[in-house]
């Protein structure tokens, strides 16, 4: 007989239940069968526990835990919905505590460095509560938009300046006290703002449209000449409301026709009408320069010229960022300020190359040296579009030269290949060099465009009516050609 697999003979059979029938009933390790008279109940059902949450076990709060509470308590201080071990942070260890002493509690919006702060403040988008250096053209540009708000008039400002002096920033600046102190003490109007920049507008007269958006309030998209004779009609009519416009990078808008602009700035001029411009670009001289006479004597000789940044003052304006964030030594915000003064004085690459240098230093120590902010620095200065230049050609290198020149000599972000040919011309006769051929200029145009230095807009079919824009700053391109004096291209 085989019983799971292990063989028995009968006498061991017998045996085995001779044992059984011998055990005491009584003893603990009674094991035998049931009598055969028994009844056998019937098995009950299983229940099901589908459904029904499982039973936990309380667990008494930890150390931690307990420490936390107490303190909290001491402190009253509102409970956290959720465990208070999992959203604290207690310093030290838990033999450093008692039940008498005080614990530090350190909560989710408390854990962040001053490294992380200063990184924060030293964006260029945050827009503080005051420009440091910007005093007397803040004052300048609030009376002259609050007497025209006041007497409600018309009239235009044109406000110059390089890039990165503070021109837009004060503007807005300006325009938000004049909108807290609507119906104040001073009678300030309820008047209408509109913040329009020329290059993001993908076609000029796109103005009209923006410009009717915000007058309006019209939410369905209408055509920007419909627009045009509903514009035309409201600051012809003796009920309007005053509106002020901020018009930045004013000079993308010059088209050959000039229209829009005349336009715009004859509405400013229209006896009873309540329109105010504030028109922002960089050069100093633009409407003598490209705007044509009926447009520049609309614009009048109002004007405002922003000066770049001096070393004080951008040493004032990080200071005034960082305010009580000691993440800076005081030698370090010094040498920033004296580099980006020296170069342009664009206070927006001030605070990029010191941003720059709290993510380069990730945490190593509290404080950004001179050593952290040297890096930065040299990074800054040796960006890829600044390598890209100075590992160009020849005839690249001079064709950059001849378009910064055009640039800097017009006032226009965008100029024609026409009159780049011709100044590269004159360029390379000046300097006793060669003037590249035509094909030869062609093919430097299209190896800048391929590598993102240049952009290009119109028909390719019409090489010379091509529109040319920077895609690289013109301070990085000057830096990048000083590395190259044009006296060594007489070797081409």
């Amino acid at each position: 007989m085989r019983l799971r697999g292990k063989r028995f003979t009968i006498d061991e059979l017998s045996s085995t239940s001779d044992d059984v029938t011998q055990t005491d009933p009584s003893s603990d390790s009674y094991s035998g069968s049931r009598d055969s008279s028994e009844e056998k109940l019937p098995n009950k059902p299983r229940r099901s526990t589908r459904g029904k949450p499982t039973p936990t076990r309380k667990v008494a709060p930890s150390a931690r835990t307990r420490i936390a509470r107490k303190s909290m308590k001491r402190l009253k201080l509102s409970p956290c919905k959720s465990p208070i071990h999992k959203h604290t942070l207690l310093t030290g260890t838990i033999d450093d505590y008692s039940s008498d002493e005080s614990v530090s509690i350190i909560t989710p919006k408390q854990v962040t460095s001053s490294l992380e702060s200063a990184r924060q403040s030293l964006r260029v988008s945050s827009i503080p509560d005051s420009l440091p250096g910007r005093e007397s053209e803040f004052s300048n540009i609030y009376s002259f938009l609050k007497g025209k708000l006041t007497t409600k008039s018309g009239g235009c400002m044109y406000i110059s300046g390089v890039p990165g002096t503070g021109k837009t920033a004060t503007s807005l600046g300006v325009i938000t006290r004049l909108q807290k102190e609507i119906g104040g003490v001073k009678k300030i109007p309820h008047f209408i703002f509109s913040h329009i920049n020329g290059m993001q507008l993908s076609q000029p007269e796109h103005l009209y449209t923006r410009l009717a958006l915000t007058v309006f309030g019209q939410k369905k998209r209408i055509s920007a000449d419909k627009c045009l004779k509903m514009l035309d009609e409201y600051f012809s009519e003796p009920k309007q409301k005053p509106v002020a416009v901020l018009l930045d990078e004013v000079d993308m808008l010059c088209v050959r026709k000039q229209t829009l602009l005349y336009n715009l700035f004859d509405w400013t001029a229209r006896p009873g009408t309540k329109l105010t411009v504030l028109a922002i670009a960089n050069t100093m001289d633009l409407p003598e320069r490209a705007f044509a006479g009926r447009v520049a004597s609309r614009i009048g000789l109002t004007r405002t010229i922003f000066q770049p940044y001096s070393f004080r003052q951008l040493q004032t304006i990080i200071q005034a960022r960082l305010r009580e964030i000691p993440a800076f030594d005081p030698e370090a915000v010094e040498l920033v300020s004296r580099k980006v003064a020296a170069v342009s004085g664009d206070a927006r690459r001030a605070l990029d190359i010191c941003r720059r240098a709290t993510e380069m230093s990730h945490g190593q120590s509290n404080k950004i040296g001179i050593t952290d902010v040297d890096k930065a620095l040299c990074e800054m200065f040796s960006s890829l579009k600044i390598l890209a230049v100075k590992s160009a050609s020849i005839t690249e290198q001079l064709f950059l030269r001849s378009v910064l020149s055009v640039v800097k000599e017009s006032g226009l972000e965008e100029v024609h290949v026409r009159s780049v040919l011709q100044n590269l011309t004159s360029l390379a006769h000046f300097q006793g060099i060669p003037p590249p051929s035509y094909p030869e200029a062609l093919r430097s145009l299209n190896s800048l465009v391929s590598s993102r230095l240049l952009l290009t807009k119109g028909a390719s079919n019409a090489p010379l009516m091509l529109k040319i824009n920077l895609n690289i700053s013109t301070d990085d391109l000057s830096f990048a050609l000083k590395s190259v004096p044009i006296e060594d291209l007489a070797i081409y």
